[in-house]
């Protein structure tokens, strides 16, 4: 699997780029993924820390008939699409998703309010009990797909025969790669379940 680091950006983005996650909007292109739990990768710039320096060029030109070839930015474009095509490459190579479940679950957990969901008359116990499942079953996910890449990197870079590497991939897709889809599919469940205690 290549290992080498992200493309850096050159010339744009002189404070660097946010991976942390991103709120989704119902007008989103991956809206529809996102809303049946299909995870999504999306080129967001709206962040709240970001309104003031970029919502007035996309209040104003982006998806608009303003957004002209003079709005173009080359180095940008040139970057998304160095930076997206190594995480495509990345995903396409690995034979375990990498997504870091833990992230959300530490997101659902700030926002824990008791006093707030009293206030809305939701089970709060409920609530944080289904997070607390959800965030064992992050970690244990998490740590199996870093795990079964860790085993296949090593197989590549031992430069195994090609034989050798089917043979072991065959043997993670029927195993491993099995009990991470289980384990997703019990986080899916605690999901459905957090979605029913309000």
């Amino acid at each position: 699997m290549n290992e080498e680091p992200s493309p850096k950006p050159g010339n744009v983005f002189p404070e660097g780029i946010k991976t942390e996650g991103y709120q989704t909007y119902t007008y989103s292109d991956d809206f529809s993924y996102y809303a049946a739990g299909v995870p999504s990768f999306i080129n967001g710039f709206l962040l709240q820390e970001d309104m003031k320096t970029v919502f007035p060029f996309y209040e104003r030109y982006y998806h608009t008939n303003f957004d002209t070839k003079e709005t173009y930015n080359e180095d940008a474009a040139r970057f998304n699409t160095e930076f997206y095509g190594a995480l495509a490459i990345r995903v396409d190579q690995a034979p375990a998703l990498e997504l870091d479940y833990t992230a959300q679950y530490d997101r659902l957990r700030a926002g824990l309010d008791a006093a707030l969901a009293e206030a809305a008359g939701a089970d709060y116990g409920g609530y944080a009990k289904a997070v607390e499942a959800y965030g064992g079953q992050a970690v244990k996910l998490t740590e199996t797909v870093a795990a079964v890449n860790a085993r296949y990197a090593e197989l590549l870079a031992a430069n195994a025969s090609d034989a050798a590497q089917k043979d072991v991939y065959a043997g993670l897709v029927r195993g491993e790669i099995a009990a991470i889809n289980k384990l997703a599919d019990d986080m899916a469940a605690i999901v459905s379940g957090v979605s029913d205690v309000f």
